[in-house]
């Protein structure tokens, strides 16, 4: 049930949180199995994402059980440094886009 006023919502971080719970219930008990259902549900049902490319749906499973809740707060940003990024680099994934004519694309460039 969402908290209403005359048609405003009173609470919105609890109209949220049920929104959240009613799509996904499976959050409640964050398995690998449940995550993997939540990965399935954000992803197009035509994608198989899980199927033809594990790896991926793994790294959201663990995206999911590993989120830091104070990313989403206020923090400072730091500045790209290359010489930072090569250490780390062939131990990265990078997902490009591969239709020309999707809107993103056109967005991008």
């Amino acid at each position: 049930m969402v908290c209403m006023e005359g048609g405003m919502v009173t609470a919105p971080f609890k109209a949220m949180l049920q929104t959240l719970l009613m799509m996904f219930p499976e959050i409640l008990v964050p398995t690998r199995n449940n995550l993997l259902k939540v990965v399935h549900k954000l992803s197009s049902p035509e994608s198989r994402l899980s199927e033809k490319h594990p790896e991926v749906a793994e790294h959201l499973v663990l995206l999911m059980k590993n989120h830091n809740q104070q990313a989403m707060f206020i923090h400072k940003l730091e500045l790209y440094d290359k010489e930072k990024a090569v250490a780390v680099k062939e131990k990265l994934y990078f997902l490009t886009i591969s239709c020309q004519n999707s809107p993103i694309s056109k967005m991008v460039g």
